[in-house]
């Protein structure tokens, strides 16, 4: 019998042009003036340009805050949520990726509760919810990646600690009105292009195999992966390729939907470690976590393992053993790792000096790390790292 289950979906809009079209979607909010949070390289490449327009099309007028940053601080979001007190804005338009729409999430929490976004944070496992709803928001990711656009959690980073926190609530963060559009990606290099699919790779394993996953969040999951396994490569090797855009950006968004309703573990909570420790991109991290959640999940999970090693089209003998299976799926993704050009920790300066800094940081997600219901020990960790760090 299936324990009592709870899913949450924001409405959503996809489509080839859709985000030139947003002031057509407005109407249901009664706002008249918007704030459209982005970051400085969306700007400069105009795709805020047509948004905005289409906006003023509709009547609403516009103001813009163009300073989020990768990693968003709290002293970002505190920010552009008083950027919004101030201009008596109605309506937050996220044009960007995951940071951008973290950044908008929270600051318009922020515009009606008392309080800053450092009396919101929490661990990444649990949430301080808020008193009062947000003004109404439009999200427009322009990476396929992090899935933001569809849960109700945003990460930020408090710079005192170097650690990554959540703010989050099940009932108020989900953002009101999602559009997906894959012309928004196309200018996307390739090197962002594939960290951003490992970080769907990422919700889409990690919300997969795990332990609190629901029928629910297995469709959404498993179908994620399917995508982005055959898109991701095309993606990165021709950026204009809008079919493989397309299956990117759904494959982003469904992983979201994934993990936003069952959570990720070990790849996340070892990512988020690496992030703060070596300041690399977030979808590297978790690039370079995800063969180690396959190795120790995947043994414990052999019917959705052999799902996983079907979909990576694995070769697998039908009495091969749950070892085998695991096996073949961590091989596979080393592989896909190789194909879309994620660097290994040596290429990017790391190695078995770096291990005892990298343990102390990865404690700070302990909690995030036992999500999976497999017990990981501090002997995992260390065999993990010690793996990663000499290859």
């Amino acid at each position: 019998m299936y324990q009592t289950m709870n899913f949450y979906v924001p409405h959503i809009t996809f489509g080839i042009g859709a985000a030139q079209k947003t002031g057509e979607f407005v109407g249901q909010f009664h706002a008249s003036r918007a704030l459209i949070v982005c970051d400085k390289g969306v700007r400069a490449a105009g795709v805020v340009d047509g948004i905005e327009a289409s906006l003023h099309k509709a009547g609403i007028s516009t103001v813009i805050f163009d300073r989020v940053i990768q990693d968003p601080t709290m002293e970002v979001v505190d920010e552009a949520a008083a950027v919004g007190k101030q201009e008596k804005v109605d309506l937050v338009v996220a044009v960007g990726g995951g940071s951008t729409m973290d950044t908008a999430k929270t600051a318009r929490m922020l515009m009606t509760n008392e309080g800053s976004c450092a009396d919101f944070t929490v661990p990444v496992k649990g949430f301080a919810p808020f008193e009062k709803y947000g003004i109404p928001m439009i999200a427009i990711p322009t990476t396929s990646g992090t899935g933001s656009e569809v849960t109700c959690v945003s990460v930020v980073t408090d710079i005192k600690i170097h650690q990554k926190l959540a703010v989050g609530d099940f009932q108020k963060m989900p953002v009101d009105f999602t559009i997906l559009d894959p012309e928004t990606a196309v200018g996307l290099p390739a090197g962002p292009t594939a960290a951003c699919g490992m970080d769907v790779m990422g919700h889409a394993l990690e919300s997969y195999l795990s332990q609190i996953a629901t029928p629910f969040t297995d469709a959404m999951s498993i179908q994620a992966f399917a995508l982005a396994v055959q898109a991701l490569p095309k993606a990165v090797e021709n950026g204009k390729d809008l079919q493989a855009r397309s299956d990117m950006m759904l494959a982003s968004t469904m992983a979201g939907i994934g993990v936003g309703n069952s959570n990720a573990h070990l790849g996340h909570g070892m990512g988020h470690a690496m992030g703060a420790a070596w300041h690399i991109p977030h979808g590297v991290a978790i690039g370079l976590a995800l063969p180690y959640v396959l190795e120790h999940v995947c043994a414990h999970m052999p019917e959705k393992a052999r799902k996983v090693a079907a979909i990576f089209g694995c070769d697998l003998k039908t009495d091969a053993s749950p070892e085998d299976v695991r096996d073949a799926v961590v091989a596979a993704m080393y592989k896909l790792l190789d194909q879309v050009g994620i660097p290994k920790a040596s290429q990017l300066g790391k190695g078995l000096k770096d291990l005892d800094e990298i343990m102390e940081y990865t404690r700070h997600e302990w909690d995030l790390c036992q999500v999976s219901g497999v017990p990981f020990t501090e002997e995992d960790c260390r065999r993990y790292y010690t793996d990663m760090l000499t290859r």
